[in-house]
């Protein structure tokens, strides 16, 4: 997290700043803004969403589409299993998790050996 803040912060500050091409700042531009709306997006889910992220991932077959309503923070998401595959010997899921306005995020989780999908 740490990491991605010090890109973002960087990344804006070049653009305000430094000299580079148009073509250049739009691109640093798009790459901060994507590692800003996926960090977001998971930085307001709380246990709920996690435990719902986690179901899905367990239970939903691929090609499902997950919808919940977290009442605590009323926001609402939208959560895709795109594919299932094996990494070694444990299942793996690619999903797109999308909650509160635009907010997407592609990413892919494992099955560890506790259960958990990391």
């Amino acid at each position: 997290m740490k990491i991605k803040f010090i890109i973002i912060i960087t990344s804006l500050l070049c653009i305000s700043s430094c000299n580079i091409s148009k073509r250049d700042a739009i691109a640093l531009a798009v790459v901060a803004g994507t590692l800003v709306a996926g960090t977001a997006l998971f930085y307001y889910m709380n246990k709920k969403d996690k435990k719902m992220v986690q179901n899905a991932l367990e239970n939903s077959p691929t090609g499902e589409n997950v919808t919940w309503h977290n009442p605590d923070t009323n926001i609402p998401f939208q959560m895709a299993i795109n594919n299932t595959f094996q990494q070694g010997n444990r299942p793996c899921r690619q999903y797109t998790l999308v909650g509160q306005g635009s907010d997407r995020k592609t990413t892919t989780a494992c099955r560890q050996a506790n259960g958990t999908w990391n």
